[in-house]
C-alpha cells in the first residue's frame, strides 16, 4: 500500500523547478501534451518515478531518472501500482513509497484553446477537492488567466462562467515575476491551497503557472 505524498513536500519544489525550466518556452500554454512532457521531465529531475500507460493485464510502464541525465526517462514495465476509480489521471508520480496524481490543463490566448473551457477545469478541481492525493497544474496566458482571477478587462474571450471559478486565483497584477505566491480559496465547500508564479516570456508576454491542492 502506497501513502500519499504530502502537498508541502512536492508542490512548491515542483512549481519552482517547472518555472525555471519553462521560462523561455513560448508554447507551454498551447497544449496539455506539451505541458505533460515538461512536467514529466521536471518530476524526473526531482527524483520521482512516473507511472504511465492504460491498464492492461495489471501492468504499467514506469519511467525512472537516467543516472547521468536526471530529466531523461529510463523505461521498464511492471505491475501497476496506482489506479484511479472511474477513469485515469494525467500523470502519476511515485517516490519513497508515496504517490501523487496530477491533472493538467493549459489555456492560451491564441489558437484552438483560447476559450476558458471552464467545465474541464471545474471537473479537474472537483477531483482534487474530493479525492486525496490529487494536484492540479494549470498554465494560462494572461488574458485567459484573468477569466479566473476576476480582473479580466479585455473584450476577447469570456469570463469563467462556471459557478465557483471566478476570482479563485490571485489578481494578475498582484503576482511578481519569478516569485511564488501562495493563496487559498474554497471550491465546492472544500478549502483549497494554491501556488502561482508569473512568467514574463520573451516575445510572448505574460503567463501564469498555478498549482492547486486541497487543504489536508
Amino acid at each position: 500500500m502506497h501513502s500519499i505524498i504530502p502537498t508541502r513536500q512536492i508542490s512548491e519544489p515542483l512549481l519552482h523547478a517547472l518555472h525555471a525550466r519553462t521560462l523561455k518556452d513560448p508554447l507551454l500554454a498551447h497544449q496539455e501534451g506539451h505541458l505533460k512532457v515538461e512536467a514529466m521531465r521536471t518530476l524526473l529531475s526531482l527524483g520521482y518515478t512516473l507511472q504511465e500507460g492504460s491498464p492492461r493485464n495489471g501492468n504499467a510502464n514506469f519511467a525512472t531518472p537516467h543516472p547521468d541525465m536526471p530529466d531523461v526517462p529510463v523505461w521498464h514495465e511492471g505491475k501497476r501500482l496506482i489506479s484511479v476509480d472511474g477513469g485515469s489521471s494525467d500523470l502519476v508520480a511515485l517516490k519513497g513509497g508515496g504517490y501523487r496524481q496530477f491533472e493538467l490543463k493549459t489555456r492560451c490566448d491564441h489558437g484552438t484553446k483560447s476559450a476558458a473551457a471552464t467545465n474541464e477545469i471545474a471537473a479537474d478541481l472537483h477531483r482534487v477537492a474530493n479525492h486525496e492525493g490529487f494536484t492540479f497544474i494549470g498554465v494560462f496566458d494572461e488574458g485567459i488567466y484573468r477569466s479566473f482571477s476576476g480582473d479580466k478587462s479585455e473584450r476577447r474571450g469570456r469570463k469563467a462562467s462556471k459557478p465557483g471559478l471566478t476570482g479563485i486565483f490571485p489578481k494578475s497584477g498582484a503576482l511578481i515575476v519569478g516569485k511564488i505566491t501562495s493563496f487559498q480559496f474554497d471550491f465546492e465547500g472544500v478549502p483549497m491551497l494554491g501556488l502561482a508564479v508569473r512568467q514574463d516570456v520573451p516575445g510572448n508576454g505574460v503567463r501564469v503557472i498555478v498549482v492547486v491542492d486541497r487543504v489536508s
